[in-house]
């Protein structure tokens, strides 16, 4: 896709309309995709939603400081996992559905539509991210009938903080993408962040269980932030301690927005001018 196509596509007439009807048709191809194997869809869903139960006992069996975890493990422990849930849509959900897009050939042929080139990891990102979302519902509704308390009152500011951490994420997802198209299905960005996540977000365990050393490396992961400002708006108990707080996650998470995307965005522009050169966009 040239320079000169990309301008003529992003300055059209009804450029705007054609961006929604983009994202809508991305939107139906990703759910067709999903619902065609309802099998998979159906275990998937059960998948997510069983570590529930588990955690639910674990949170029985560990003793542990509750000013650290709000006064109540179980919610705690929920909270986290449905947070990288949410975010894991631009992160390996988006990888995922590139790959799709490559091993079946259909990338150079999405490139080619009269559409913006920057629509096409925001537009294969976007069921991913919905299902997430869906998965997300199922685990807040599971347990809470188990037992957790969340703040009601508190779920737009929390939606604030997952849409403004799923756009830092999903720049790490585009970036990982670019190294996928060339790299095809080999992913060692998503490698790297995804372990950094799990041991440096707090999500199975207080920020403050981290060595003093390894407790600053998690000031530079987005998923910190979503997760200890998500417990600090939706538990109730009002008595959490440590981890950023709601405040420094909404300007943390700002900050990667606003440099995560264009970096990404550009990183990824460059790789589909070197793969058409290269001509390794077509398929494995």
């Amino acid at each position: 896709m040239t320079e000169r196509h990309r301008d003529e596509t992003t300055a059209a007439p009804g450029g705007g309309l054609r961006a929604g009807v983009a994202a809508a048709a991305f939107f139906r191809m990703g759910y067709q995709a999903a619902v065609s194997y309802p099998m998979s869809f159906a275990v998937s869903q059960v998948t997510t939603v069983v570590p529930v139960i588990v955690y639910f006992f674990i949170s029985h069996l560990v003793k542990t400081d509750l000013g650290q975890v709000g006064g109540d493990y179980f919610t705690f422990i929920v909270i986290g996992v449905a947070c990288q849930r949410l975010l894991s849509g631009g992160l390996a959900g988006l990888g995922d559905e590139m790959e799709s897009a490559i091993r079946e050939g259909r990338l150079e042929t999405l490139l080619i539509q009269p559409v913006d080139w920057r629509l096409l990891p925001l537009g294969l990102a976007e069921w991913p991210i919905a299902w997430g979302l869906i998965n997300v519902v199922a685990l807040v509704a599971i347990s809470t009938a188990l037992g957790a308390h969340y703040q009601v009152q508190a779920v737009p500011g929390f939606l604030l903080i997952a849409v403004l951490g799923i756009v830092a994420t999903l720049g790490v997802g585009i970036l990982a993408v670019s190294i996928k198209i060339l790299a095809k299905r080999t992913d060692p960005l998503l490698t790297i962040y995804g372990l950094a996540a799990a041991i440096l977000s707090g999500a199975f365990y207080p920020l403050g269980q981290l060595p003093r050393a390894v407790r600053h490396l998690s000031w530079a992961v987005p998923d910190t932030y979503v997760i200890s400002a998500a417990r600090h708006l939706l538990m109730p108990e009002g008595g959490l301690t440590g981890g950023p707080s709601t405040w420094t996650a909404v300007a943390a998470l700002l900050l990667f927005d606003v440099v995560a995307i264009p970096v990404a965005l550009w990183v990824f522009a460059r790789t589909l001018e070197y793969g058409r050169t290269a001509g390794v966009l077509a398929g494995y």
